[in-house]
């Protein structure tokens, strides 16, 4: 049974829209307007905009068989790519490459090698870090097919950290571990490299979360001045308050980098100072906030290049620290 487009948007989640283009299902976790800016922006942050972080097919079936085809592309500064075939939670199969830029290829699990026969979840999570499309996803003839129906919507904004960067397996990014614990639909508009962008906000916007978390701050702090961060800062969070009225929200704060004290930064003050001032403005709007900087070590071991983005073992500090803080509220 080669599934279609209604099917395959019943069982996605983390896209606003999908298409069927020259034969390959094309995911999209921006809207249109916020997906322009990008375009018109730069060709790295438009082809980041592309990338399917927090995007899975996530379903109930008695099939005994998943297949299905992937093209990869450029969706960030890295060059690997990695999927994740989970089985009722469960990791069972993780594929990719660390080196592949432009890449197709082909997904199978066959479920009776783990579980019994009967209903099971199936979840398939897309890189992170790469653009994903998929084709010829099939399951067994006459099998069932049931989309999950999750118990919150979550809508997170950020850098490179939020994106996924670098979480060798893509369903243990932070991100991706709240969505699971939350059992939530996740919508990460995260930029790897991005500071506070006001400009992706948009006021028709057809996504209502439950719950907002916005993390920039890194590079804002270490590539931004003052006079240019305080303000977008501040057009940021006002503008989040207005468009999502309802929402929890949620201010996480950088977290440890092996650079803060370094003086290089153009923000003219400390890291910490920075901090200060994410958490005064985003008070102001009626965000909860959370100190990420104790989360994990100041280590280089939970870090993947040793200094700024959590390897699979900091994401794990990282999310469990930012779970219990949203549990408070939620």
């Amino acid at each position: 049974m080669k599934l279609t487009l209604d099917q395959v948007k019943q069982i996605t989640a983390g896209a606003l829209e999908i298409a069927e283009l020259n034969g390959e299902f094309v995911f999209y976790r921006f809207e249109k307007d916020a997906r322009e800016y990008y375009s018109a922006k730069t060709p790295s942050l438009d082809a980041k905009a592309q990338a399917s972080a927090s995007i899975r097919l996530d379903f109930i079936t008695d099939s005994d068989r998943f297949d299905a085809d992937f093209s990869v592309t450029y969706g960030s500064s890295r060059t690997y790519y990695y999927f994740d075939i989970c089985i009722d939670g469960i990791i069972r199969k993780h594929v990719g490459e660390e080196n592949a830029w432009i890449k197709k290829g082909h997904l199978s699990l066959k479920l009776s090698d783990f579980v019994d026969g009967g209903e099971h979840r199936v979840t398939l999570w897309l890189p992170n870090l790469a653009t994903t499309r998929l084709s010829n996803i099939e399951l067994d003839n006459g099998a069932t097919l049931r989309p999950i129906e999750y118990k919150k919507k979550f809508l997170c904004f950020g850098d490179s950290i939020t994106h996924g960067y670098d979480a060798a397996f893509p369903s243990k990014s932070y991100v991706n571990r709240i969505t699971t614990h939350f059992e939530a639909h996740t919508v990460n508009q995260a930029i790897g490299g991005e500071r506070f962008v006001p400009e992706i906000l948009l006021e028709n916007t057809a996504y209502m979360p439950d719950v907002v978390t916005v993390a920039y701050g890194t590079n804002d702090w270490s590539g931004t001045k003052k006079e240019y961060f305080h303000p977008r800062c501040e057009e940021f969070f006002a503008k989040a308050s207005r468009i999502y009225p309802g929402a929890l929200k949620f201010a996480i704060l950088p977290i440890w980098r092996a650079d803060a004290k370094s003086g290089k930064q153009k923000y003219e003050g400390t890291l910490d100072e920075a901090c200060e001032f994410i958490a005064e403005t985003a008070k102001k709007y009626g965000f909860n906030i959370i100190d990420a900087r104790p989360f994990l070590p100041q280590s280089p071991e939970f870090f993947w290049d040793g200094r700024l983005h959590p390897n699979d073992l900091g994401f794990a500090d990282y999310a469990a620290g930012v779970i219990k803080e949203i549990e408070k509220h939620i």
